[in-house]
């Protein structure tokens, strides 16, 4: 789930290292063939789900990526991406990306 969503978002590792699992956990993972836990599942889940709605608010994938990376100050300075380690910080992404979606031009 983790190397499929990886290489069709093209969001690094390094982007989703301190939101899904860290770099460390994920290569033992990888060398032991194991999945990812029902946490991490769950905030893989959560960034898939918010990286789709980004991407169509948006208009790209690109611009989803950048608006996703960008420090944002609603959020004291983290980009939207660090927000989804949790479900309350994904609602608040998600939120934002509906007022996008609203106050934009149809």
């Amino acid at each position: 789930m983790f190397d499929r969503f990886n290489a069709r978002s093209r969001l690094t590792v390094e982007d989703l290292k301190d939101v899904v699992i860290s770099v460390r956990a994920l290569k033992r993972r990888r060398e032991r063939q194991k999945t990812l836990t029902m946490n991490e599942s769950d905030r893989m889940a959560r960034v898939a789900r918010i990286y789709a709605l980004a991407v169509q608010v948006l208009g790209t994938p690109r611009k989803a990526r950048q608006w996703l990376r960008m420090p944002a100050i609603q959020w004291e300075g983290k980009a939207p991406l660090a927000m989804l380690r949790s479900e309350i910080g994904g609602r608040a992404v998600e939120r934002a990306l509906c007022l996008i979606q609203v106050r934009e031009p149809a």
